[in-house]
Parts: C-alpha cells; structure tokens; sequence
C-alpha cells in the first residue's frame, strides 16, 4: 500500500469541506485513480458542519454536575457528553466512557482537542451520508470512484495510545469475512473477521496525527479493499453481550453475585 497525506487550510464553520478536499488532492502525484481510499478526518466535517459548542452557553443539568465532580471534569463538558451519548457507562479522572451509536468511545466523541479555547467538537451528524457525498463528488469532478471512510481516534482497552476508528464508509465493504476460511494447518476459523475499515483508519491516522499536522485526509492506494454499494458503517456493529470486552464487563457483575453467593454457601 501507498499512503498519501492531504494538508488542507484550517476549516472553520460553513466552509465547503468536499471542495476543499477536491482541490487539495487534485494535484496528487501519483493522480487519484479508481479504487484508492480516502480517509478523512471526523473533526473536520464536524468543524465545517458547524457541529462545534460553545460551553459558556450550556447549562449543565444535576446529573452533570454530579457526573462532573466525580469525575473530576467541567459541568458544562459533561452536559454535552450527556446530549451526545446514547448511554454513559462510567469513567475514570477527566474522561466518560459511552456508547455512541453502538461504539464505545470516550465522551460520546465529544472532544475539546484541536477545538476554539471553551469549545467542543461534536461527531458529524451522519458519517454515511458524509462519505457518500465526498465520494459522489469526486466521481463527478474527478472522475475516479474511490472509496471513503469517515475515522476518529479511541483508545484500545489496556492499551496507551489512541488508535484510528471508522465512524463513517461508502464504497467499500468495512469487514471482511474469515469465518470458514482454511488456516495454515487445515482448520476452519471459527470466529475471525477483520475490521478493514478500522485497520484503514489506523493506518490513516499515524498521519493524521493528534495535534496541529494538519492533515485533514489521508489518500490509502492499492488496499486490499472488496469494492461495496451497500455496506455502511453499521455493518461492523455488533451487539455489546457478543462483544468480547463489553460482554464480560456486563456479565462480570453477575458472575461476582454467584460466586460470592457460592462461597458463603460453602
């Protein structure tokens, strides 16, 4: 594979991300050609979607302030987690764990980084619709047809550093199957999938980087992609009991009763 970064100009509320971003890959050397993958940064649609908040004007609700002083975070920055997450979980100092439709991120995706002094970014409002409008453009301006991924950071469970995550895809089927597929030694694999469009958006995202690089998308070529008109971002979702990490946390409560239970039995 090949990785081109794009630089693009600070975005800012109301600007034409898609132009921005054809005008700054229009001059790629190698050219754009079918079946590359574009992967763009979450913030800057969110930033040109006007999907910012101001915390001086956010009202933060009881359960935000007590969510806030156990947490050891700004009332009025909890408040918008609270707006934005589907459900809060906990959290440790300075940081809520949530789902947020149905992926486990930090603060909704709620985040102050790389956002105006007492402002937050937001997600996108749809990532799909994102990544199929950049990629209708490029086809009608261009004339390739790419594939696009929409990619935020997270973190991975005991482990530092965040990683890239696929929030958002057109173009490109994001999962691909290995369940039934024959190992090194003849057996068939029972479980396996692997997250195309998440490893896409890791590799994406040691350029992007997490500060002031200012690479507002990353061109991905020659990846080894299945070309898809119907897959979307919900298509790596899975239910949080058949999830390896969420399915023992939610179960390890009840395993703890019994064992408890047993022993005093016992």
């Amino acid at each position: 594979m090949q990785v081109e970064p794009i630089r693009i100009q600070l975005v800012r509320p109301g600007d034409n991300i898609v132009n921005i971003l054809l005008s700054a890959s229009s001059n790629l050397s190698p050219p754009m050609k079918d079946d590359d993958v574009m992967v763009v940064a979450s913030k800057v649609l969110a930033t040109a979607e006007g999907r910012i908040r101001d915390l001086a004007k956010i009202r933060p609700s009881r359960k935000g302030v007590a969510l806030a002083r156990r947490y050891g975070m700004e009332p009025a920055h909890v408040q918008t987690v609270l707006d934005e997450a589907d459900v809060v979980l906990g959290g440790i100092h300075k940081t809520l764990i949530t789902l947020k439709d149905n992926v486990l991120i930090a603060n909704g995706g709620v985040d102050k980084s790389n956002a105006p002094r007492n402002h937050v970014i937001l997600w996108p409002s749809n990532p799909d619709l994102w990544a199929l409008k950049i990629r209708r453009a490029f086809k009608a301006r261009l004339g390739v047809d790419i594939g696009v991924i929409v990619a935020d950071s997270r973190v991975h469970p005991l482990r530092i550093g965040t990683i890239g995550c696929a929030i958002g895809v057109s173009g490109l089927d994001p999962v691909r199957e290995y369940r039934g597929i024959i190992d090194l030694f003849g057996k068939p694999l029972l479980i396996s999938r692997l997250a195309v469009a998440d490893d896409l958006a890791s590799t994406a995202h040691v350029l992007m980087g997490e500060a002031a690089e200012r690479i507002g998308a990353v061109i991905i070529k020659d990846a080894p992609i299945v070309r898809s008109e119907t897959k979307s971002i919900k298509d790596t979702l899975i239910e949080p009991e058949d999830c390896l990490f969420m399915g023992s946390i939610f179960q390890y409560p009840a395993k703890l009763a019994h064992l408890r239970r047993t022993a005093r039995r016992n």
